[in-house]
């Protein structure tokens, strides 16, 4: 997919023009504490309208696989705290990017529920811990 990079946080590294955000960098001091980055990615839906996203560590031979309705979550956050000793990355499927309601209501984009209003999504979550899996996956995203 495509990433268009957005800051929230105070320091974002990792998402730039000069970083590919599909690499994980090592730690980073200004991480410590507060620091995080953030983008959001506009992944092409296969021909049945799925989008996979996921988190591979080739070290542990360990991956995680989300599969999701376009249709249904457009938007996928990926938010990264590469702070020294605590480590974390999220993929974060959703009907917007983290912009607030104001800003979503203002670019005519909120999606509002209406009273007794009911709507499913589906989401599939794997964990591949398996070389030929996790190859795999890796292969179908070259497609």
């Amino acid at each position: 997919g495509t990433c268009r990079f957005v800051g929230i946080g105070i320091h974002n590294e990792p998402f730039n023009e000069t970083h590919d955000y599909q690499i994980c960098q090592p730690p980073l001091p200004s991480h410590k504490a507060a620091g995080e980055g953030c983008c959001f990615i506009d992944i092409r839906p296969d021909t049945e309208g799925m989008c996979r996203a996921g988190l591979v560590n080739k070290k542990l031979n360990l991956a995680l696989v989300l599969k999701y309705k376009k249709q249904q979550l457009p938007a996928l956050t990926n938010w990264q705290h590469w702070g020294p000793g605590e480590y974390v990355c999220a993929l974060e499927p959703g009907t917007h990017p983290p912009i607030g309601q104001n800003k979503a209501r203002q670019s005519n984009e909120l999606i509002l529920l209406e009273p007794g209003e009911i709507r499913n999504y589906h989401l599939e979550i794997q964990v591949l811990s398996q070389a030929e899996p996790i190859q795999a996956f890796l292969a179908s995203l070259k497609q």
